[in-house]
């Protein structure tokens, strides 16, 4: 019998994989924050596998992303396999290719919605303190006045604000460093003087 409060959830029950966790900026070689992975029904609720052995496939539409279910001891690894009694499984990504890549994730046999969703891979952006950000505006935070930031080449999508800031000089890598906004304004500056920005492309994204 199932005692009172216990839910059992069947497998068939399952028609999607969803990441559960959000979209990531990360810098070239480094490894990225831990990525989830669901198992979910027609409603986007999560379902726990009520059997073994189902195997989750992890694919990069860069050449040279690489996956391991372990941050600290890197092993390159095609798929892994998800529990019996268990809705999620995290990995982690790397890549030495500068872009916007896609992932995605499928299960081995089924015939379940495939999880997707992008990653930013940028160059390190770092000030001449020998400092390293993964985004220009967490630079800018991080820069005293009289700095130098300098942003390697690819496509920081955010939206880049300096306030109160004095004598900063913002550089990248030519037409290969691209400012671009989910929405808004890619750059802007208020309260400010001394701010010097070249070698970067910076675009605007119109409000529908």
């Amino acid at each position: 019998f199932l005692a009172t409060g216990t839910v059992f959830a069947v497998t068939t029950n399952i028609t999607q994989l969803s990441i559960t966790t959000g979209p990531q900026t990360v810098v070239t070689g480094t490894v990225s924050a831990v990525i989830t992975v669901q198992t979910q029904n027609i409603g986007s609720t999560s379902e726990t596998l009520d059997t073994p052995g189902t195997n989750l496939l992890l694919n990069s539409s860069s050449p040279t992303g690489e996956f391991s279910s372990n941050a600290e001891v890197w092993v390159p690894v095609p798929s892994l396999g998800m529990n019996n009694g268990t809705a999620n499984r995290s990995f982690y990504y790397k890549d030495t290719t500068i872009g916007t890549h896609t992932i995605t994730v499928t299960a081995d046999g089924q015939t379940w919605t495939a999880a997707i969703q992008t990653i930013v891979v940028n160059g390190p952006v770092t000030n001449d303190e020998a400092e390293s950000y993964t985004t220009i505006q967490a630079a800018i935070d991080g820069t005293d006045a009289g700095g130098t930031i300098t942003a390697a080449a690819g496509t920081y999508v955010e939206n880049v604000s300096l306030d109160a800031k004095t004598n900063l000089t913002i550089q990248g890598a030519g037409d290969t460093t691209i400012i671009e906004p989910a929405s808004g304004i890619g750059f802007a500056i208020k309260n400010s003087s001394g701010i010097t920005i070249k070698n970067l492309k910076i675009h605007e994204k119109e409000e529908c």
